[in-house]
């Protein structure tokens, strides 16, 4: 197996934890967690530069050839300078 790892060339932006306290007490570690703290935190749009919604939870669908999948979370974007994505 391999692992992705940083390179360490790119600078390292701190983002402050803005994850209500209450939120993080009741939260479980799984991974709608994780997904709850990426949302509160706008990792997505930090990281992609432009602003990001998150349009729905736990789509599941059928994939001919393969069966059934599921997308934990779905984001919409909007960079200003092109329009919507």
């Amino acid at each position: 197996m391999e692992f992705i790892e940083p390179d360490k060339m790119l600078a390292t932006i701190k983002i402050p934890d803005s994850t209500p306290s209450i939120v993080r007490k009741y939260s479980i570690s799984d991974e709608q967690a994780l997904l709850t703290i990426v949302r509160y935190n706008r990792l997505i749009d930090i990281f992609l530069g432009i602003t990001c919604y998150s349009l729905q939870n736990h789509l599941r669908t059928t994939v001919v050839g393969i069966g059934q999948i599921e997308t934990d979370e779905i984001y919409v974007g909007l960079d200003k300078k092109v329009g919507s994505l």
